[in-house]
């Protein structure tokens, strides 16, 4: 039985707290709801003033010691205490049943207070309960009934947490990890080993643009994991087991228990085998319960943590992408992974932001907006500072998509489309494409930590809800297909699922609390189901394709040295420049993986497009070529130029270390169209 009324948690409880040790319960006085039918005298009434409760799992048979504090009104002194007769029941709902327990042997003490404005008796009541142990993951929903004689004197309605079991523990902890670091070491091996890489794929006038979709799966499961955490931490009164649950993931987010900066914290978390929070009935922030939870330092202090995570993220993403160009053997995949073929430091500036914003942009614009809503109980200072980092946020992001095309920066989190387009209109959509995308990815942080506020859930439900079906909006328009049948699109639908299950824990929705608990169940089902349908199993699955294709690598090109083929083709590679000559930027590897344009674009300070007014017909009357040669002089070319059989033609410059990337297109054709799309070219070995 849930009574809605107004948690009371008595400031006199303090007096006793060095004697109940247990876990701080908050709760609501339900003695309204059981006195319609029993006419008590006001002074038999025993007026809450504090619950604590502690779980003991060591014998066979679980214990729940409760210990209750409270007052009766008027009374200053213990001698006109009752204390005989009195009984204790409590009934528990909890996810697969619910049960009455009674005890008769309550210890009962009391202390007189003379406090000016609380001049009262203080009642202790201490009472054990031999229970049957909980589940995997449990919640609680409690009703504690104190009787004397048969007559109720109190009653107290409260929603305890016990603590995980190992399996469930284990599972939370190393589950979501132990997912994106099996992404990551996919992605590097696609990188780092001669595999057979797609390229663009040409149709008269059409091009069809494959995506990387080994490193678009990282953001995506990284997005999972921080959507599990973000979700679970709105201002929604959701069932007690799923906060629990989601709380390890807060690495996800840059927020740790034990960061850097600081470390002592007010907060136990996990306190006699049972989740100590302070705000559940009261609709305290989201945040703030999972700070409670993970046992972090208080709210300043944390995201203290957080600035610091995220700075030294900056500068050992800074100090990689410099030491990759700084090898010879590694400058020509660093210059593609870089995005940009600007060595210097407004290259490594705009390198590192599209990594951090396209990874951290929404948890960092969560916690940094979750500043400003205590900002009233903060030094002016701590405000200032945060509005400054929001804005740094949004400056960073302007920079980033204008010093660049704004495809090139989303590069690492967009999905390419599999319909093929005419190149003008292609670039046109995935600009937009990734334009909206980090405009969502903002907007989400922003409604998760700047609505922490009472009442604000439904707020909170419905803008991370549109989000989706904007972002799905989005991805319909620029694959020219049904969004839910590629990856990006299923999580999309996914997350917009569970924001429509949070709708039942929305006040005045469902009532029921073994319905509260299934919608809960049904939560961590859909979040587990996505985790290990869309990137654990495939994942598994892509290690042995994998496996395989290395090992077919290995043969064949074991095959072609007993066959002296590799000499040969060596042979053919060294024509006009012997090994001594050759420059240090031009890396020969088994297989030469195609250069893509779309990761080698230049940083410029001017927008790279032109206004197209008709792709199509500008792409009739013009063809498209591209060719490659050295830096060196004309006479140690390695290729010769190809030249265009129009007039009037535009070559666009793109200043790669080791070659010299040209596109030659017609007047009317946009720049911005052709530079991110690029073929073998003649001459240039192909992969297989």
């Amino acid at each position: 039985m849930r009574v809605m009324a107004t948690p009371r948690v008595g400031a006199s409880l303090l007096a006793i707290a060095s004697t109940a040790s247990a876990a701080y319960v908050q709760f609501q006085d339900c003695y309204d709801a059981i006195s319609s039918e029993v006419a008590a005298l006001s002074n038999t009434r025993l007026t809450p003033e504090g619950l604590r409760a502690g779980l003991d799992n060591s014998d066979a048979v679980t214990k729940l010691h409760l210990n209750f504090t409270g007052s009766y009104p008027g009374v200053k002194t213990c001698d006109l205490v009752p204390f005989s007769n009195v009984s204790a029941t409590v009934e528990i709902t909890s996810l697969t049943a619910s049960k009455s327990y009674t005890v008769h042997n309550l210890t009962t003490s009391c202390l007189e207070t003379n406090y000016p404005d609380h001049d009262v008796a203080l009642i202790r009541h201490q009472m054990t309960f031999l229970l049957d142990p909980p589940s995997l993951i449990d919640s609680w929903d409690l009703n504690l009934h104190l009787s004397s004689s048969s007559q109720p004197f109190s009653c107290v309605a409260a929603t305890i947490t016990p603590a995980l079991s190992p399996i469930a523990k284990s599972i939370a902890q190393y589950l979501p990890p132990a997912t994106l670091l099996l992404t990551l070491l996919l992605a590097l091996w696609h990188e780092l080993l001669p595999l057979q890489v797609p390229s663009p794929t040409f149709n008269g006038p059409f091009i069809s643009s494959p995506s990387p979709t080994h490193l678009t799966l990282i953001s995506q499961c990284l997005t999972t994991i921080q959507f599990l955490f973000l979700s679970t931490a709105l201002t929604i009164p959701y069932s007690s087991f799923l906060r629990p649950l989601a709380a390890p993931s807060s690495w996800s987010t840059l927020m740790i228990p034990r960061g850097p900066v600081h470390s002592a914290t007010p907060y136990f978390g996990l306190k006699d085998a049972l989740y100590e929070v302070n705000g559940t009935l009261t609709a305290s922030p989201g945040l703030e319960l999972m700070t409670q939870i993970l046992g972090a330092p208080v709210t300043p202090r944390s995201w203290a943590n957080t600035l610091t995570l995220v700075g030294l993220l900056l500068l050992a993403t800074a100090a990689a992408a410099q030491l990759a160009l700084r090898r010879p053997s590694n400058r020509a995949r660093a210059a593609r992974l870089r995005g940009t073929t600007d060595p210097g430091l407004r290259g490594t500036v705009w390198t590192v932001l599209r990594v951090f914003l396209t990874y951290f942009l929404t948890p960092v614009a969560a916690w940094s907006t979750y500043q400003l809503t205590a900002a009233a109980l903060l030094p002016l200072y701590h405000t200032v500072l945060t509005a400054l980092v929001v804005a740094l946020l949004v400056a960073a992001l302007w920079w980033g998509v204008t010093q660049n095309s704004p495809r090139n920066m989303g590069y690492l989190l967009l999905d390419a489309s599999k319909t093929p387009q005419t190149p003008g209109r292609l670039s046109r959509s995935q600009d937009r494409y990734a334009m909206a995308m980090f405009a969502l990815m903002f907007v989400r942080g922003a409604a998760v930590g700047g609505l922490q506020m009472a009442g604000a859930g439904v707020v909170q439900v419905l803008v991370l809800a549109a989000c989706e079906v904007v972002q799905l909006l989005v991805m319909g328009f620029t694959w020219r297909c049904v969004p839910v049948l590629r990856v990006g699109g299923a999580l999309s639908a996914a997350r917009l699922v569970v924001l429509g299950i949070f709708v039942g824990f929305l006040p005045g929705v469902v009532g029921e609390v073994r319905t509260r608990n299934v919608l809960g169940l049904v939560v961590l089902g859909v979040h587990g189901v996505v985790m290990v349908g869309v990137f654990v199993v495939p994942g598994l699955i892509r290690v042995g394709i994998l496996m395989a294709r290395t090992w077919d690598v290995v043969r064949a090109e074991k095959k072609s040295e007993r066959d002296g083929l590799e000499e040969y083709r060596l042979r053919r590679l060294d024509t006009g420049i012997v090994p001594e000559q050759r420059p240090d930027s031009i890396v020969l590897s088994e297989r030469p993986r195609c250069p893509s344009s779309l990761l080698m674009s230049p940083i410029s300070t001017a927008p790279l497009r032109k206004s197209v007014r008709d792709d199509q017909a500008s792409f009739r009357g013009h063809r498209i070529s591209l060719s490659i040669s050295s830096n060196e002089s004309s006479g140690s070319s390695v290729g010769e130029e190809r030249r265009s059989e129009e007039v009037g033609v535009e070559v666009e410059d793109l200043g790669s270390p080791g070659f010299v990337y040209e596109a030659r297109v017609g007047k009317r054709f946009s720049r911005a169209s052709v530079l991110n799309y690029s073929r073998p070219l003649d001459g240039q070995p192909r992969t297989p």
